[in-house]
């Protein structure tokens, strides 16, 4: 991206493809795409992304999204991300004290999971995530994509401050 001259720094899928094997490819984007969300993130994500804040030094360059940094931690894999779908269902316990979680992979693997009632979709993530770290034999999943019943698309990583209970309403 450092080279390119013009449109493809413009070029969404571009940049993010560039600033997801190197964060600080970033420096190099647009202006505008160095605030979308997901570019930032996907650069954070990179693991050299710290090079890339200490060039760029101003905030008014970055994403100034106030939940960025608890998307950019949180488990969920961002769009386009390749990472394992679970396909989750999610119920009340019988007392309503906690949130119980069932996972099917594609490959018919199965995950389940018990969340206090007032988790978050962050913990879920992280609760499902290290279910699916014990059961698989590579450990590189890093990232998820949790499809809850009754939704079009997958949990985005900037819903992971939502409760869990919210879903079940």
């Amino acid at each position: 991206l450092g080279h390119a001259k013009g449109e493809p720094r413009k070029d969404r899928e571009v940049v993010l493809e560039a600033v997801r094997q190197h964060g600080w490819a970033l420096e190099y984007a647009d202006p505008v795409l160095r605030k979308d969300p997901l570019v930032v993130m996907r650069a954070v994500r990179s693991g050299d992304f710290a090079v890339s804040v200490k060039r760029l030094a101003k905030p008014q360059n970055m994403c100034d999204e106030p939940s960025f940094m608890v998307a950019a931690s949180c488990r969920l894999a961002s769009p386009g991300e390749r990472a394992p779908v679970l396909f989750t269902t999610l119920e009340w316990s019988p007392d309503r004290s906690e949130i119980l979680c069932e996972a099917c992979l594609l490959s018919g693997l199965q995950l389940r999971c018990a969340l206090r009632g007032e988790a978050s979709v962050a913990d879920l993530a992280q609760a499902l995530q290290h279910e699916l770290s014990k059961e698989m034999v590579t450990k590189d999943a890093a990232y998820i994509h949790v499809q809850l019943d009754g939704l079009d698309a997958p949990l985005s990583p900037f819903e992971c401050e939502r409760a869990v209970a919210e879903f079940l309403q």
